[in-house]
């Protein structure tokens, strides 16, 4: 089963707090923050330079802000890693699992579908092996960005093997995705059950998987205006990483995201003091993350910011609106090399040159 340390979060716009921030806990990638010019290549440690060729070229196609960029190319070296070693431990056809392996090296997604879907022929009658396939050939999708095409794999895969919580939390998460929301959460109610007694006697293996299911239902909840429930739902994932955290730093993006969407649905409900609380822990974490990776971590502390100032504004506190924006803005601009920053930066400054308008300073506003 495994950990699972890939967790879905849907990012918020700086100036409509209701949208729900995406949560991808991997640090595999980071820009190359200084002497960008035009669009920011992304790095990501352990990939082939082939395959990191094509994931650039994947992104070219996108129009996205940075830290969106910094988020799928995460879940991309997360999901290219995984493939690589589940290729690698292949049992049965190793000599076309290997040439998978190979193309999945060089980049060759479509080459490396294929073959797996050879081994897919090759196999229909073992059960295991035939669940991982599906699997992995799900995978290779998704690393193409097309999760319509994935998930009937991922509904084969969950159905052969509905006890394997990375194959149910990948189907749910794509499910979630295409808006099936009824059916995301059937599987993730069946995967919080079952984790739940599970993580009582081994928490240290279930309690990241527990995590991921209930990120899953809080965003689900919220789709479906259960304002309540899903703050309840974040509070615990809050609590469970949290706890993660503090013996592994890796958990620490988990948990600012939390954070972030629970800011979000804070402000929406009506309860600000919480979701300033809740944006401030984020903020810093985002902090202490930037003296190790400072080109991960900028983003999300330039967003946290700017969502601090609109929060601000809206109870009249103008001062700290006004330094909170501010400071977003600087460090919006230390990433506007790479053009994907630029919607963030401009609504920053929207929000600042508002602010500006209403505290009765017309050329701040206008500049």
């Amino acid at each position: 089963m495994g950990e699972l340390f890939l967790l879905i979060v849907l990012l918020a716009t700086l100036q409509q707090p209701s949208t729900i921030t995406e949560q991808s806990t991997s640090g595999w990638c980071s820009p190359a923050i200084d002497n960008v010019v035009g669009d920011v290549t992304v790095n990501c440690k352990g990939v082939d330079p082939r395959a990191l060729k094509r994931l650039n070229a994947l992104l070219s196609q996108k129009n996205q802000e940075l830290s969106e960029k910094i988020r799928e190319a995460n879940e991309w070296a997360e999901r290219y890693h995984e493939l690589e070693k589940r290729l690698a431990e292949a049992g049965n056809d190793v000599g076309l699992s290997h040439q998978a392996e190979e193309s999945l090296h060089e980049g060759d997604l479509e080459t490396a579908g294929s073959i797996l879907d050879r081994i897919l022929k090759n196999e229909e009658k073992q059960v295991d092996r035939i669940a991982a396939n599906h699997y992995n050939r799900a995978l290779v999708f998704e690393l193409q960005f097309r999760t319509v095409d994935a998930l009937p794999h991922l509904e084969q895969a969950y159905q052969y093997r509905p006890s394997n919580f990375k194959y149910a939390l990948e189907y749910a998460n794509a499910l979630l995705k295409e808006g099936q929301f009824a059916e995301s959460r059937k599987v993730t109610d069946q995967g919080l059950k079952k984790l739940r007694q599970l993580a009582e006697d081994n928490p240290s293996v279930y309690l990241p998987n527990l995590a991921g299911f209930l990120n899953n239902l809080g965003i689900l909840q919220i789709r479906t205006q259960e304002l309540k429930k899903a703050q309840e739902t974040y509070e615990e994932a809050i609590s469970i990483n949290r706890r993660l955290a503090e013996g592994n730093p890796a958990y620490l993006p988990a948990l600012a995201l939390n954070l972030i969407n629970l800011g979000i649905l804070c402000e929406k409900i009506q309860r600000r003091r919480d979701a300033e609380a809740a944006y401030q822990e984020a903020l810093s974490i985002y902090r202490r993350l930037a003296d190790t990776n400072r080109g991960a971590a900028l983003p999300g502390e330039a967003r946290v910011l700017s969502n601090l100032g609109v929060l601000y504004q809206g109870v009249q506190r103008l001062k700290e609106a006004q330094d909170a924006l501010k400071e977003a803005i600087g460090l919006y601009r230390q990433l506007a090399k790479d053009n994907s920053a630029l919607p963030g930066l401009a609504l920053a400054l929207d929000s600042l040159g508002d602010l500006c308008a209403h505290t009765e300073k017309p050329e701040d506003a206008e500049a």
